[in-house]
């Protein structure tokens, strides 16, 4: 693979690094397009009583449906879920969280497909 790892993806932050109680924080939409994976990696820094993480998809970006193959319940440390030969074109992780919790995600999206012009 040319270029290295900064061509061949990319790296978003997902959901911001922070304290939540009880609380559902969904990612902004991870676009997908013209990409051959993402890994979704939920860094857990508290873990309150529960965490759950769900990666839900859409193909517009407004629908959105879980990938219940992908939900895991989060432990204290790093998460990570991968999704290899993506399907749709958005992708994001949700997290719920009983208790207070410190934790953030962030999304690794590729490699690109490479597109002939």
């Amino acid at each position: 693979m040319r270029g290295g790892f900064k061509v061949n993806f990319d790296v978003a932050e997902a959901i911001a690094i922070g304290s939540q109680t009880d609380a559902v924080v969904s990612s902004e939409a991870i676009n997908t397009h013209n990409q051959r994976g993402v890994t979704f990696l939920v860094n857990v820094g508290t873990l309150g009583t529960s965490v759950d993480v769900a990666v839900e998809y859409s193909d517009d970006g407004v629908t959105w449906t879980e990938d219940a193959d992908r939900a895991v319940a989060a432990v204290a440390g790093l998460n990570e879920i991968n999704i290899n030969g993506v399907q749709h074109s958005f992708y994001r992780v949700t997290v719920t969280n009983a208790g207070t919790s410190i934790y953030g995600a962030s999304a690794i999206v590729g490699p690109h497909r490479m597109v002939a012009v």
